[in-house]
C-alpha cells in the first residue's frame, strides 16, 4: 500500500511519554486526569498551559488565577 510508516519509538522515548502523561509528584504517580482532580484545575486550564509552552509540572502546580476578590 505504501501509505503506512512503520515507526518505532526506543525505550527512552516511551519512556519520557509515560512520564509526561503520568507524572510524580510528592512520590505520588498519577494520570493528567487524576492531577487536575486532586489539585482541583480543570483539564481544560492544563492543556491551555501546556499549549503556552508550560512543562507538565508547571502546567498542574502554578496557583488558580483569581478573577474577583
Amino acid at each position: 500500500n505504501g501509505d503506512n510508516i512503520e515507526t518505532k519509538k526506543t525505550i527512552e522515548e516511551r519512556l519520557k511519554e509515560y512520564n509526561e502523561t503520568n507524572p510524580v509528584i510528592n512520590g505520588e504517580r498519577h494520570s493528567i486526569t487524576e492531577w487536575c482532580a486532586i489539585l482541583g484545575i480543570s483539564r481544560y486550564t492544563y492543556y491551555y498551559r501546556k499549549k503556552q509552552g508550560k512543562s507538565t509540572l508547571e502546567a498542574l502546580l502554578l496557583p488558580k488565577k483569581r478573577w474577583f476578590i
